[in-house]
C-alpha cells in the first residue's frame, strides 16, 4: 500500500481586517471584548436630553426638559445590523471583510520506502483565504491552496491544488470557543509518470477549537476532510475518487498593523492524500 503524507515544519501566517476598531479583532484572534469597542454615553451627554431647563413656560418645552437620571440610558456602539446592542466578542464580531496569506513548507513522504519516492526536502506551498464575516458570526470564504514537489524518483513530480467555497459559523460552550464549516471543494492531484485526478468536486467539512492563551498567544486546532470525485487519468480515463485530510496545531496573536487590526500565527500542519489506483491505494 503506497500512501503519501505531507508534513509541515513551520508556517508563518499574516492576516488583516478591513476595519480599524479594536473590537474587530474578534474576527480573527479570539474573544476580544475591549472597552474601546463599546461606547458608553450617559444620559447627561446625550443630545436627545436637554441639560438644563430653558425657562420657557411652553408645556412642550417643559416636558422635554424633564428626565429621570435613574433610568438606564447607556448606549452601546455595535457596528453591523445583525446583532445591534451587543458588544463585539467571539460570537458577535463586528462585520467586515478579511484576508489571510499562509506560506507553508511541506515534505512529501511515502509509506513504502522501496518505491523510491521518499525525500528529505521541504517544498513551499501557498494558501490564500478571503472572505466576509457578519456580526452574528456567519462567515463566507474562499480558500485556495497550491503545492508542487519532487521526490527522489526523477519522474515523480506532482502538484496538489484545491479551492474551497465554504460557510462557517462560530459557537461557544462555556470557555470553549470554536467554529464549524462546510462547503464544496474543487481539487486536482497531478503526478507525472503515474496518474492524475483532474477537475474533481466533493464536499468538505471542517472545525476549529480555540484553546487557552499564553503570553497573548491563543492556541488553536483545526481539521478538515474532503472526498473528491472526478476524472482519473492513468492508462485509461475513468471516474475516480480520493480523500484529503488536513490538521493544524498552532497559536495566533492579534496585532495592530498601521492602525488596522491584524494577526499572525504559526502552526504545524499535516496533509494526507489517498486514492485507489490499480486495485491499490496511493
Amino acid at each position: 500500500m503506497d500512501r503519501r503524507l505531507l508534513v509541515l515544519v513551520v508556517s508563518l501566517v499574516v492576516g488583516g481586517m478591513s476595519r480599524a476598531d479594536a473590537a474587530d479583532f474578534a474576527k480573527s484572534g479570539g474573544n476580544w471584548d475591549e472597552e474601546r469597542g463599546i461606547e458608553l454615553i450617559s444620559a447627561t451627554d446625550s443630545p436627545l436630553v436637554p441639560l438644563e431647563e430653558t425657562g420657557s413656560t411652553n408645556p412642550i418645552q417643559q416636558v422635554g426638559a424633564v428626565y429621570d437620571p435613574s433610568i438606564g440610558t447607556t448606549q452601546i456602539d455595535h457596528r453591523g445590523g445583525c446583532c445591534p446592542g451587543a458588544p463585539c466578542d467571539w460570537l458577535r464580531p463586528c462585520s467586515g471583510i478579511f484576508a489571510e496569506y499562509q506560506n507553508v513548507w511541506l515534505r512529501p513522504q511515502i509509506s513504502e520506502p522501496e518505491s523510491g519516492g521518499s525525500t528529505t526536502n521541504y517544498f513551499s506551498g501557498q494558501r490564500v483565504i478571503f472572505g466576509h464575516i457578519n456580526s452574528c458570526g456567519d462567515i463566507w470564504r474562499i480558500r485556495y491552496f497550491n503545492y508542487a514537489a519532487t521526490t527522489s524518483r526523477s519522474d515523480s513530480v506532482f502538484n496538489l491544488e484545491y479551492a474551497d467555497f465554504e460557510h462557517a459559523r462560530r459557537f461557544s460552550l462555556g470557555r470553549i470557543h470554536g467554529e464549524l464549516s462546510a462547503g464544496l471543494r474543487w481539487a486536482e492531484w497531478n503526478e507525472r509518470g503515474d496518474y492524475s485526478y483532474t477537475e474533481t468536486l466533493g464536499p468538505v467539512i471542517g472545525g476549529e477549537i480555540r484553546g487557552p492563551s499564553v503570553f497573548n498567544w491563543t492556541t488553536f486546532a483545526t481539521a478538515r476532510q474532503s472526498i473528491q470525485f472526478g476524472d482519473l487519468r492513468s492508462e485509461n480515463r475513468q471516474l475516480g475518487s480520493f480523500a484529503v485530510s488536513e490538521m493544524q496545531l498552532g497559536a495566533i496573536r492579534n496585532v495592530n498593523l498601521f492602525g488596522h487590526p491584524a494577526f499572525v500565527k504559526g502552526f504545524l500542519e499535516a496533509q494526507y492524500w489517498s486514492g485507489p489506483q490499480n486495485d491499490d491505494s496511493q
